[in-house]
Order: structure tokens, then sequence, then C-alpha cells
């Protein structure tokens, strides 16, 4: 029961993942930006790009924006097939592994991991001329993050959930068996010490 749900929350992020690599994104242009901004060249992962106005001091807080925004992406990708594929689940096994797959309180740390920056490219500023228009300092930059490491790390946490929730109900199941036991017993014990009239 909750292998095979486990089984299609990870086909359902499979599918989900290579189907997003063949869609062709609309190639969004923005003034001075480079040529690579905006395009997924590689199917196998995923993409984030982010821009900040400045100079060089704009950097490592882009490499946040890019970090917090691959996060909120592969959080959206799970939300998204939760949503599609699981939202109609009844029984309360399932459902709390649902719940459990959508809470993540890792993927930060995944992501900090696994997240590579692809490019960053800083445009210097222009001042105004007489011919050209002020331009200011921008720094432009893209991450990527392998989709099969995303869906090994999936399997392995999907695999680790079910098995909690698994101990989880045998124990439920055992203590409620012993105290069943241990009811019989007590009464066994009652009806001895009290004589029978």
């Amino acid at each position: 029961m909750l292998e095979a749900i486990a089984i299609k929350l990870v086909t359902a992020l499979t599918g989900l993942l290579f189907n997003m690599g063949v869609q062709s994104i609309d190639k969004i242009q923005i003034d001075n930006a480079p040529s690579w901004f905006y395009e997924e060249s590689n199917s196998k992962y995923i993409y984030v790009f982010a821009f900040k106005n400045g100079g060089i001091e704009t950097i490592e807080p882009l490499k946040s924006d890019l970090q917090s925004k691959m996060e909120k992406k592969i959080q959206n990708i799970i939300e998204t097939i939760i949503y599609e594929k699981f939202r109609n689940i009844n029984d309360p096994l399932e459902k709390k592994l649902v719940n459990q797959f959508k809470k993540d309180a890792n993927l930060p740390l995944f992501v900090k991991r696994h997240i590579k920056i692809e490019r960053i490219k800083q445009q210097k500023g222009v001042e105004k001329g007489l011919f050209r228009k002020q331009k200011d300092e921008i720094t432009f930059g893209s991450a990527v993050l392998s989709k099969k490491e995303l869906i090994d790390y999936q399997k392995e946490r999907i695999s680790l959930l079910r098995e909690k929730i698994e101990v989880k109900k045998s124990k439920k199941a055992f203590n409620k068996l012993d105290s069943e036991v241990e009811s019989s017993e007590t009464e066994k014990e009652l009806e001895v010490e009290i004589p029978a009239f």
C-alpha cells in the first residue's frame, strides 16, 4: 500500500522533471543581459536565473538568490505533483506519507550541497553621454542542479519516510496487542481472586 504510493511519487517526479526538459521556454530578453540568460541548454539539469543591480559586491547575494530560487522551484515541482496526482488520497497512512514528502526540512541543505553556479557575468556601468543612455552596473547569474541527483535524493527520502511510517504502524499494532493481552490476563487474575458464590 505505502510502497505503491512511494513508487508513484517518484515516478510522477521523474516524469515531470524530464517533461520540463522537453518543453521550450519563451526566450526572455532583458536589456544588456548576456545571451545565455534564461537559456536552458541541457535537459539533464534544473535551471534558475537571477540578476542584481550593482557591482562586484552583488556576487555573493546573487549566489544566495540563486540557491533560494532553486529551493522554491523544487518545492513548486513537488507541490504540483501532489496537487495533480495525489490530492484525492483517502487512506490516512498514504496521506501521511504524501504530506511528509511535501514538507522537506532538509531541502535547503540538499540544494546548498548540489547546486552549481553555472555562470556569473557582470555588466559594467556606462555613464550618460551625448549619444548614449546611462547604464547601471548589473550582475547576472545562472545555476543548475542535476535532475538525477534530485531524483536519487527523493527516492532515498521517500524510502526512509515509508519505513518510519511502517515502523510506527507496527509499534502501534504491537502496543494494542500487548494491552489486549494484559487486559485479558488481568481479567483472568480477577476471576481467580474473586470467589464465585
